[in-house]
């Protein structure tokens, strides 16, 4: 198995994991989130998350661990890979394979199809946290980009995105990189830019 792809599923957020799933934390303590536990009932928050080492654990149950355990207990399944295939499919990652099972000749990735797309606003989270890593502040990311909620293989997503001059969308979060049909160029024009100058960039994030 890629041990690349495992590492990144390992380094998903999990409050990003979470929140995919549609859960958000009760409250914030330091570096502790608290959340109503997301795969059984309860009206106390008892199950902890720690954002600096990425662990979780459930006090109503006695149980803790990192991104797969927790896909476990959402799948009751112990199985290291339908844990794995449970974090892909809500991720919107690539299933990892064996290096014996990949084929000779890769075939070009397809885009997944979307459906119910929404664009909104840009306000401030995990979505403007993942640009301000990559140097990309709120200011300008609210200005040229929106959130895009969409729908893909029976799953609710969203990411940033950016329109082009055909009605698609170049959409990007920490874990998809991908185009909203149909792809084309977006034309931007600048404040005080001279009309005889243009700028061309190979993509979205380099412009921003």
């Amino acid at each position: 198995m890629e041990r690349t792809e495992i590492d990144a599923m390992r380094h998903i957020p999990l409050a990003d994991f979470l929140a995919r799933l549609g859960h958000e934390p009760v409250r914030r303590s330091g570096n502790e989130l608290w959340y109503r536990a997301p795969y059984r009932n309860e009206r106390t928050p008892s199950f902890r998350v720690n954002v600096a080492k990425q662990l979780w654990y459930d006090f109503g149950t006695g149980k803790g661990g990192d991104i797969f355990t927790l896909a476990g207990e959402f799948i009751g399944n112990n199985d290291f890979m339908e844990q794995v295939k449970f974090i892909a499919e809500t991720a919107n990652m690539p299933m990892p394979v064996s290096e014996m099972s990949k084929p000779t000749f890769l075939p070009k990735p397809s885009e997944p199809a979307f459906e119910g797309v929404e664009a909104t606003p840009l306000f401030r989270s995990p979505l403007t946290d993942y640009l301000a890593e990559r140097g990309i502040p709120y200011g300008i990311a609210s200005r040229y980009c929106c959130r895009l909620n969409y729908g893909a293989r029976g799953k609710r997503y969203f990411a940033v995105g950016f329109p082009n001059v055909a009605g698609g969308y170049e959409i990007r979060s920490r874990f998809f990189k991908g185009c909203v049909p149909p792809k084309d160029v977006s034309l931007v024009k600048a404040e005080g830019s001279p009309a005889d100058v243009c700028s061309v960039f190979e993509g979205f994030m380099d412009f921003l």
